[in-house]
């Protein structure tokens, strides 16, 4: 099965703020590399790293940089070119859909992730939604991520960008293509281990037909 014969299928973005000063200040976790493929700066007493919703990273990216307007207000600036009061970045990884699902139907919370092997669900008292991976789910997410760019907010002229958040044709013509037996190796190394719901799977593979292997059953797609 070559990458170039699955359909990526609808892409949505998944988010990482970090940056900002202490004790305000979130570790850059995520960076980008020369061929625009995520890395990432973990050390084994930390080995999750944090992503979320638009919604989630609108609440986080404000509160890095200590921006007190409201989001309509931000809009409303009339000095763009204003420094933010802190600076701060977002890491923004454009992903299929089934992956955010994916995450959103297995996470778990901290006290019943044993091993810290499962998706966690992370910062539950703030908007959106926000999950702790590590281990395989890294690799996934690296995997799936097929356009990865990183948005710097030095002035309000940036959180408008952030917060708007369009791709441009270039960007659109440079998604590259999802190599699906390395996922789908990775998805069943997993399953091994911590049984992904039958339902679950189930709802992936109507959503993507090449995941009808984690059913054990093979097709040509």
């Amino acid at each position: 099965m070559k990458p170039s014969e699955i359909t990526k299928g609808k892409i949505v973005p998944l988010y990482r703020v970090q940056g900002g000063k202490p004790p305000r200040a979130s570790k850059k976790t995520i960076n980008i590399d020369e061929n625009g493929e995520l890395t990432f700066d973990l050390s084994k007493e930390d080995a999750y790293v944090y992503i979320g919703s638009a919604e989630h990273m609108k609440y986080f990216a404000k509160k890095r940089t200590r921006i007190k307007e409201s989001l309509s207000r931000i809009l409303l600036e009339s000095n763009m070119d204003r420094p933010v009061p802190e600076e701060a970045e977002v890491i923004v990884m454009y992903v299929p859909e089934w992956l955010p699902y994916l995450l959103m139907s297995i996470a778990t919370t901290k006290d019943k992730n044993t091993h810290r092997l499962i998706p966690e669900l992370a910062d539950r008292r703030t908007p959106g939604d926000s999950y702790g991976i590590c281990t395989w789910w890294i690799k996934i997410l690296k995997e799936a991520t097929v356009l990865a760019k990183k948005i710097e907010i030095q002035t309000y002229k940036d959180m408008i960008g952030v917060l708007i958040n369009e791709l441009n044709q270039a960007e659109l013509e440079n998604m590259r293509e999802i190599d699906y037996d390395k996922i789908i190796k990775l998805l069943k190394r997993y399953d091994k281990y911590n049984p992904i719901p039958q339902e679950v799977k189930e709802k992936l593979c109507n959503r993507m037909p090449v995941f009808d292997q984690l059913l054990g059953e093979e097709k040509d797609i």
